[in-house]
C-alpha cells in the first residue's frame, strides 16, 4: 500500500465504532444473549408476556401464512382433479384438454373491450313496455315489504296468517278501492306542493 493511504491513518475510536457498527452490534447481542426468553429480575409479568409475544409474533404469522398457503394449494389441486374427472366423464377423447388462460371477468380474450358473455347479476328486471316517468317513484306511496323491528307476523296453525283469514273477497275489493283512493289523494297532495 501507499505510504499515505487511509488504512494507515489514525481513526478516532468513535468513528471506528460507527464504521464497525454491525460487528459491534453482533458482538453485543452474543454477549447479552437476547435470543433467550427469560424473565429479567424486577420485570413485571405483563412486560415479560408482551416481550415474548413480540418475539413470537413473526414466527406465528409466518406459520399461519404457510398453513394457509398449504390449504389453498390443496383446494386448488382438488378443484383441478374434480375438473379433470368431469372432463374425462364428458368427453370420451383420451387426449388431455388444452389449458386455457384465465382472463379478467370484464375483458374479452383479445383484451379489447368488455367480454360479450359477462355474467348477469341478479337485479330486479323492469318491463320495458311502459316507460318509467320521472315522478312515478316519488309519487307512489311507500311499499312496506318487511315488518318493522320487533313486530312478528301472527301465524295460524295451518300456516296462513291471521290477516289473510279475516278478509273475504268483497272486503279485499273494498280495501283495494280505498287504497287506490288514498294513492290518488297522496298524488294530489304531492302535486299541490
Amino acid at each position: 500500500p501507499l505510504k499515505g493511504s487511509l488504512s494507515d491513518e489514525a481513526i478516532p475510536k468513535s468513528a471506528a465504532r460507527v464504521l464497525n457498527a454491525t460487528k459491534i452490534r453482533h458482538r453485543v447481542q452474543q454477549s447479552h444473549g437476547t435470543n433467550s426468553l427469560e424473565i429479567r429480575p424486577g420485570e413485571p409479568i405483563q412486560h415479560f408476556n408482551r416481550r415474548v409475544e413480540d418475539d413470537m409474533r413473526p414466527l406465528v404469522k409466518s406459520a399461519i401464512q404457510a398453513s394457509k398457503a398449504i390449504i389453498r394449494q390443496t383446494l386448488k389441486e382438488t378443484k383441478r382433479a374434480a375438473q379433470a374427472k368431469r372432463l374425462k366423464l364428458t368427453s370420451p377423447s383420451t387426449s388431455s384438454p388444452p389449458l386455457q388462460k384465465k382472463h379478467k371477468p370484464n375483458q374479452s380474450p383479445s383484451g379489447s373491450g368488455p367480454r360479450p358473455s359477462a355474467q348477469i347479476r341478479e337485479f330486479e328486471k323492469l318491463s320495458t313496455s311502459l316507460p318509467r316517468r320521472l315522478n312515478d317513484v316519488a309519487q307512489a306511496p311507500p311499499l312496506l315489504t318487511t315488518l318493522p323491528r320487533g313486530v312478528k307476523k301472527v301465524q295460524q296453525a295451518d300456516g296462513a296468517s291471521k290477516h289473510d283469514g279475516i278478509l273475504s273477497m268483497a272486503q279485499r275489493a273494498m280495501m283495494e278501492e280505498e287504497r287506490e283512493k288514498a294513492i290518488k289523494k297522496y298524488r294530489m297532495l304531492k302535486a299541490n306542493r
